[in-house]
Order: C-alpha cells, then sequence, then structure tokens
C-alpha cells in the first residue's frame, strides 16, 4: 500500500455518529412556605387521595365523565345565552315599531 495524502477532515467510510438530543430532566424546586400553607397543602393532597380510587381505569373513568359534564354544562350555557341573544334581537325591531 502507498499512503496517499488526503484533506482533512476526509472520512474513508461513512461513520455512524449519535446525534445530541437534550432530554429535559425534572429539577426539583423547593418552595418556601409557612406552616400553615404546608399542612393545608398536605391535607389537600390526602383529601386528593382518598376520591381517586386505586385502580387506574376506573379514575379514567371518573375523569372523562367529569369532562362530559363540564362540557355539556358548558354547551347548555352557550345555548341559553344563544336563546337570549334571539331574544333580545327579536324584541328590538317590535318596541322600534311601536314609537
Amino acid at each position: 500500500p502507498v499512503p496517499i495524502p488526503l484533506p482533512i477532515p476526509f472520512a474513508s467510510y461513512p461513520l455512524i455518529q449519535p446525534i445530541p438530543f437534550p432530554v429535559p430532566t425534572p429539577i426539583p424546586i423547593i418552595v418556601p412556605t409557612v406552616r400553615n400553607s404546608a399542612n393545608g397543602i398536605s391535607k389537600e393532597i390526602q383529601r386528593i387521595k382518598k376520591t381517586i380510587p386505586n385502580d387506574p381505569y376506573e379514575a379514567e373513568m371518573i375523569l372523562m365523565a367529569e369532562i362530559v359534564e363540564k362540557n355539556s354544562s358548558a354547551n347548555q350555557r352557550n345555548k341559553n345565552s344563544d336563546s337570549d341573544d334571539e331574544n333580545t334581537v327579536n324584541e328590538q325591531p317590535n318596541q322600534n315599531s311601536n314609537k
């Protein structure tokens, strides 16, 4: 073999190199609280733990039911406000015609 001068950088064969990818790492942040606030937080956590069932499927079903309930109540409010708007629009021409 005869040495051949090659320009640098030169890959004589394709190299597979890893591509750096930033991975988000959670950093714990300690927020100072007062004793009453810390007690309230721990009580709230315990209350939430009591309301959430141990079965993850049951917990998911309850969560989905709450979302559906919120959406249906929002739709009812929108329908009521739309009907109120229609009533006010219909009332305005009648009031103008009476004058």
